[in-house]
């Protein structure tokens, strides 16, 4: 039904422990990211402070377990530009990659957060303060010309 999408960091390919998270959530509300870095680096990460719905969760495994069961033709024949971070922590960047490419005609970008003023997460974070002005600028340059080609 589409002619193009643009997928930040699609439920495709996860790392090994995202999957153990699956199994806690029926006894959780909410998911809450664990402060490893403590205090002085959660107070910047405005994303997660109460924790995110138990139901996003459930909306990323069933789309995960779809997609391990079939890809639909019909979505492998649509334009798609695929974006992720390297050190993504729920999916697994490179295997990632390697799928869309050898799977797939869609096309795959990493996206670096290397001169952001606060690099604690990276899932579905695309944003100045997360990616860095300049990268979040190329995100944006690069999305455009994806859907105006």
């Amino acid at each position: 039904p589409f002619q193009k999408m643009l997928l930040l960091a699609p439920a495709l390919k996860v790392r090994p422990y995202t999957l153990l998270l699956k199994a806690a959530l029926p006894f959780l509300k909410v998911v809450r990211s664990i402060p490893l870095g403590g205090d002085q680096y959660e107070k910047y990460y405005r994303f997660h402070t109460g924790g995110a719905p138990r139901e996003v969760y459930e909306s990323f495994y069933q789309t995960y377990s779809f997609f391990q069961k079939n890809i639909p033709q019909s979505l492998t024949k649509t334009k798609a530009m695929v974006v992720c971070h390297p050190k993504d922590e729920l999916i697994h960047h490179n295997k990632l990659e390697k799928w869309v490419r050898q799977k797939t005609p869609w096309s795959f970008k990493s996206i670096s957060n290397s001169e952001a003023d606060f690099q604690r997460y990276n899932h579905l974070c695309f944003d100045t303060q997360s990616l860095g002005t300049k990268s979040y600028q190329e995100l944006l340059r690069s999305s455009e010309v994806f859907f105006n080609s």
